[in-house]
């Protein structure tokens, strides 16, 4: 995928979820990333060239601020499914 967006000249990515790792990647590379979005492409291009991506309508649910849900914390697993932390032991 990387080499793909690289050889097309990619330089700027509207999508809806994304992982830490691609997006750092991604970002390696210089290509502007507008996670989290939703809808139509002619109402995110139109959000896209006003401006205007923050738009809650055109947010995934559950995504605020710069898209991240509240209440999930990266690379750490939801406690029920993993028991106790290592440094909780």
């Amino acid at each position: 995928l990387i080499k793909t967006l690289e050889m097309m000249e990619i330089d700027i990515l509207i999508c809806g979820a994304i992982s830490a790792q691609l997006e750092t990647q991604l970002q390696s590379i210089n290509i502007r990333i507008y996670p989290w979005i939703r809808g139509k492409v002619d109402l995110i291009l139109s959000a896209f060239t006003q401006g205007a991506l923050d738009r809650e309508e055109l947010r995934l649910p559950g995504c605020h601020g710069r898209g991240r849900g509240h209440g999930f914390k990266r690379r750490h697993g939801l406690r029920r499914n993993i028991g106790k932390f290592k440094d909780e032991r």
